[in-house]
């Protein structure tokens, strides 16, 4: 269920390849630690329609134990805009989101705060997004800030390239003469404006940290692999995916047994130490 590539574990500080096993004895040591986590396909498996995209059975229930601990600081990092995922996943308001790939941040009190977007740039994100429901109508065509989202997971998987090619071909002209950027995503293409990613949103949250406990990032998708980068050596990275393919992460986990092991375990080993 798990695939542990390996590490010692010799002091957190001097920590330079996690594995589970130094990440928990971290986290039983200091009785404190940093959960950070996509949500679809991590959390939340894919579904045709994106927007009944619920977390797997018993994962919405662990990630709210944890919270409860009052423990763990549990940060969505996602693809999703902040206040949508918490419309969709079902989770209580007060939980900490970067969003949009690090383009919106919702802290702990419901303010939301949007990084790195100018007009011209969300001007023709709108316009490419009305291109794209004229010309492709058997997609699902998603506005968010700083990006557009087209998702054809519910298209039939034959029609998924020549669907991709299309869309393609009407973001070349705004992607050359606004200066943004085509991504791909499992199930589908975002056009996005460049220079945040959720690498980005990870550094700020490391960045503006005085210590830092032990901490994980859990994620599936090539998004997620900034965000493994920017975590580095100063933390866990895995991989959240049935199937293997390189990846920056130092761990993968299967969804959603792997998953689910996991985060039991976080929540019982910080449990551990409230009791003593």
């Amino acid at each position: 269920m798990f695939e542990d590539e390996g590490g010692s574990y010799a002091g957190r500080m001097m920590e330079t390849h996690w594995s589970q096993e130094s990440l928990f004895r971290a986290l039983a040591m200091e009785g404190t630690g940093w959960l950070l986590l996509d949500y679809d396909g991590t959390i939340a498996p894919f579904v045709p329609n994106r927007m009944e995209a619920r977390p797997a059975p018993g994962l919405g229930e662990l990630v709210a134990d944890i919270v409860a601990q009052r423990r763990t600081r549990v940060v969505f990092v996602t693809g999703r805009p902040c206040r949508e995922l918490l419309e969709v996943s079902g989770f209580p308001t007060g939980l900490e989101i970067w969003g949009c790939h690090g383009r919106e941040y919702l802290d702990t009190s419901g303010a939301l705060r949007i990084v790195g977007v100018n007009l011209q740039q969300q001007q023709a994100l709108a316009e490419a997004a009305a291109a794209t429901r004229d010309a492709i109508a058997q997609v699902s065509v998603e506005e968010k800030t700083g990006c557009v989202a087209v998702h054809w997971r519910s298209c039939a998987r034959a029609d998924w390239a020549a669907l991709e090619a299309q869309t393609m071909g009407l973001w070349a002209e705004p992607a050359h003469s606004s200066g943004l950027l085509i991504k791909s995503f499992d199930g589908g293409l975002e056009l996005c404006t460049p220079g945040r990613t959720k690498g980005d949103a990870i550094r700020e949250l490391l960045g503006h940290a005085e210590q830092i406990p032990p901490v994980a990032f859990l994620g599936d998708d090539l998004t997620d692999e900034d965000g493994f980068a920017a975590l580095g050596a100063r933390g866990l990275s895995v991989l959240v995916r049935n199937e293997p393919r390189r990846t920056r992460a130092n761990l993968r986990l299967t969804m959603p047994e792997g998953i689910q092991e996991f985060l039991h375990r976080w929540k019982i080993t910080l449990q551990g130490s409230i009791q003593s």
